[in-house]
């Protein structure tokens, strides 16, 4: 399906505890699953963990068509809700599809896409949604924007470039030089654009 939670489950809810048996067959066996509850406080956990259902969209953006994938993104995002997801990622440049190359050469292309990304906004009401897309400032960067119940918390801009097989991004971006950290409740998020994870400290 298109939707995993933070544990690795699709759908609403945990899997219910199920319980197998086969006596007398040598390959008899015993399956039992069940969702795994918050750890009660303990004096090196002094409490409960935070839970926060964390939603990723994988969706397949059309490079070029920024309404069809606005169109997309609004889609997961209602899907998302009803499935009580409560932080919600979408791909690297979801907005543009990837790679847009050539096009973030278009003025007119980039500052479309700045719109569709704010059109977001009231589609995100309830809901932390984490979406790539473009961020013109003194240079054009490839970005997270963090869109939070109805508003604009933030954006992150992407620090490596690739520049190499198939990619060439420092052809259309500067790197971004600042990291994006945000609390949801008592839970900290960070956030991070492909190439970024792979580098500790930046």
């Amino acid at each position: 399906g298109w939707f995993r939670d933070s544990l690795g489950n699709a759908g609403t809810a945990a899997p219910p505890a199920v319980q197998r048996d086969r006596p007398g067959d040598p390959r008899a066996f015993s399956l039992v699953r069940a969702a795994l509850a918050p750890p009660e406080a303990t004096p090196h956990n002094p409490r409960a963990m935070s839970v926060l259902r964390i939603g990723l969209a994988q969706i397949n953006p059309t490079v070029g068509d920024l309404d069809g994938n606005h169109d997309r993104i609004v889609e997961a995002i209602g899907r998302a809700r009803a499935l009580g997801v409560e932080v919600l990622a979408f791909p690297e440049l979801a907005v543009t599809g990837y790679p847009p190359e050539d096009l973030l050469l278009r003025p007119s292309f980039v500052e479309r896409a700045t719109e569709r990304t704010r059109d977001l906004l009231p589609h995100t009401r309830g809901m932390t949604v984490i979406v790539g897309t473009l961020d013109r400032g003194d240079a054009l960067y490839d970005a997270a924007a963090v869109l939070h119940d109805g508003a604009w918390a933030g954006v992150y801009r992407k620090h490596h470039l690739p520049n190499y097989g198939v990619f060439d991004e420092r052809r259309y971006f500067e790197p971004g030089g600042r990291n994006l950290v945000f609390a949801r409740g008592d839970v900290t998020l960070g956030v991070s654009v492909c190439e970024d994870i792979w580098f500790a400290g930046d």
